[in-house]
């Protein structure tokens, strides 16, 4: 059975909420919070909260896929600790894109129904494409190359 849009954002909502706990509430996430430094050192982005409104406030305006959605919010969730704020876009085929461009290089993730891709392109000329199911040192390694530009 798949999970209606509705459905995807409430399981999003609570596990978003429950990941990055008193900032969910309005209340700015810091190292010295009550977060568990697990968390922060995971995934508790400063930007987490902000990004999070502005798709709740664009998704009841475009048709997205919700299985797109949820996969895109879930590796958004997965990501280290210190990755700059990305930009989210929706397109007209339901899809769902995460993106980063900072210092010349080039990081763009894009969700599907049914699978997510990479695209990477370096400053150095450098550059890849994957699902995002394979080549994950690949992956890993442009994820810390954006966090550090």
């Amino acid at each position: 059975m798949t999970e209606t849009l509705t459905e995807t954002w409430a399981r999003v909502a609570t596990s978003t909420a429950a990941s990055v706990g008193a900032s969910f509430a309005g209340e700015e996430v810091s190292a010295g919070s009550q977060v568990s430094s697990l968390l922060w050192d995971r995934n508790a982005q400063s930007w987490w909260p902000d990004l999070f409104d502005e798709i709740r406030r664009r998704v009841p305006h475009r048709e997205v896929n919700p299985v797109a959605l949820a996969a895109a919010v879930d590796w958004l969730m997965d990501l280290p600790s210190g990755m700059p704020k990305p930009t989210v876009g929706f397109g007209d085929d339901r899809t769902v894109s995460v993106e980063w461009d900072r210092g010349g290089n080039v990081l763009h993730a894009m969700f599907s129904s049914d699978d997510a891709e990479i695209y990477f392109a370096a400053q150095n000329g450098d550059e890849f494409e994957t699902v995002i199911d394979a080549g994950a040192d690949k992956i890993r390694a442009a994820i810390l190359t954006i966090r550090r530009s």
